[in-house]
């Protein structure tokens, strides 16, 4: 894509060249194998990252799901140690 001769693209293209137009950033923080999450008073632990899913297990019953990774990031906040 040609921007011509507009002014200021290299800081705007630098600002958001990593993103589609209609695209939103995923926050900077990413889930891996083994992180502690929550949600409310549900504790659970990382299993599997893929690009766009992530499964994890609930820690008061092992039960294993497998979710869109942009839902659980919306839903979950990392337990800090």
């Amino acid at each position: 894509m040609s921007w011509g001769n507009v002014k200021g693209t290299g800081t705007w293209n630098g600002c958001f060249g990593g993103l589609s137009f209609g695209e939103t950033e995923m926050p900077s923080e990413r889930p891996y194998p083994g992180q502690l999450w929550k949600h409310d008073s549900a504790h659970v632990i990382v299993v599997a990252v893929h690009p766009n899913s992530i499964t994890y297990e609930f820690l008061s019953g092992g039960q294993s799901v497998t979710q869109s990774l942009d839902v659980f990031l919306a839903v979950f906040t990392r337990l800090r140690r």
